[in-house]
């Protein structure tokens, strides 16, 4: 699996692409920008593989942000939205969520 993209301070953008083999596609493209102690951000990833003749899809958005707080110290909230489609409808799916926690680094 070979990776690529890039990224920017301030606002930050970026696309990642792999070359992953014949039968599969992975793609992220993102946003971000810092004011202050605060940073706000947007995702989109798309994913597709074809096994067996099945073929299968994840689209995923997300959203957020952070607040540092201190030196090491960040709070952070997102939502996430995740749908996955196949060719085998018993594989489909999809899911929102909502994440709030707290990073530390020393």
């Amino acid at each position: 699996v070979h990776s690529g993209g890039a990224s920017f301070k301030a606002p930050s953008f970026g696309s990642l692409e792999s070359q992953l083999p014949k039968n599969a596609k992975r793609i992220y493209e993102f946003t971000a920008y810092g004011f202050g102690p605060y940073t706000v951000g947007t995702g989109y990833g798309y994913g597709s593989q074809k096994t067996a003749g099945v073929k299968d899809e994840v689209s995923t958005f997300e959203i957020g942000g952070t607040y540092e707080m201190g030196p090491g110290v960040n709070l952070m909230a997102g939502y996430y939205y995740i749908d996955f489609d196949s060719d085998d409808a018993d594989l489909r799916n999809e899911a929102n969520s909502f994440m709030i926690g707290t990073a530390l680094s020393f």
